[in-house]
């Protein structure tokens, strides 16, 4: 079992480094966009520091000890919470959407 979970930590790990980069060069393409609106620049600066926040504390947790489920469980959950703070932020905050 020890394996699983270090594989889903590793993976999971992975994908939250992909999903700062993304966000990250989203929030630069927004930012260097005339037209775009700077409120999304900050909602999702806010939701890539709660990610970057999650990954930081799931490694402290690896390096203490062999703890690759608890890691996991707070990689999970900095994914949820980014998750929510950018859907209300987006939805909420940030006024109607545009399609054209």
């Amino acid at each position: 079992m020890d394996f699983l979970y270090k594989m889903a930590f590793y993976v999971m790990f992975g994908i939250s480094c992909i999903l700062i980069i993304y966000l990250s060069t989203h929030m630069v393409s927004i930012f260097l966009d005339a037209y775009g609106k700077k409120s999304e620049v900050v909602i999702i600066l806010i939701g890539s520091i709660i990610l970057g926040t999650g990954l930081f504390k799931a490694y402290l947790s690896i390096q203490t000890g062999d703890h690759f489920l608890f890691a996991s469980g707070i990689i999970g959950l900095s994914w949820l919470v980014s998750l929510v703070v950018i859907l209300i932020g987006l939805l909420f905050f940030n006024g109607p959407l545009k399609w054209n």
